[in-house]
């Protein structure tokens, strides 16, 4: 699964901790906490979730420059999750298209683009191109 972390060795750490975040903040996900003075790890966040796997499928993206469609769908379809259920279908189709979800999938899955790029407008745009593979709304003003 983690491939390519030896060909962006010092960026490592900020992918590690974002997936640390994830693992560690999905128990209290559903068990909301109130104080800062909680275990890191207990029995219930010693997995990762849907949003570690498409984090590090946006990351290898940025590493191989393919299809981000594509390899979130290889991605997803490798390594089972609890992804809602227009996205476990979105991961499914043949051909997929933009399917308008109010979600914060695209939010979870964008910090690898902040360290990819060394400007503002750089990273904005990439972070915009993220996004429209699932969830852009034409309503809605992305960045």
């Amino acid at each position: 699964m983690f491939k390519w972390l030896h060909k962006k060795n010092k960026h490592c750490q900020m992918l590690i901790g974002a997936i640390a975040g994830n693992i560690i903040g999905s128990y209290y996900g559903f068990v909301p906490m109130k104080s800062i003075d909680f275990p890191l790890f207990n029995g219930s966040s010693l997995h990762f979730t849907d949003d570690t796997i498409m984090t590090i499928a946006n990351a290898d993206w940025l590493l191989i420059s393919d299809s981000l469609l594509g390899i979130m769908q290889n991605y997803g379809n490798r390594y089972s999750s609890s992804y809602g259920n227009m996205f476990y279908q979105w991961l499914r189709e043949d051909n997929p298209q933009l399917y308008n979800n109010w979600g914060n999938g695209s939010a979870m899955r964008v910090s690898p683009i902040g360290w990819a790029f060394d400007t503002l407008e750089e990273a904005l745009e990439v972070a915009k191109q993220s996004a429209e593979v699932t969830y852009y709304r034409k309503d809605v003003l992305l960045l």
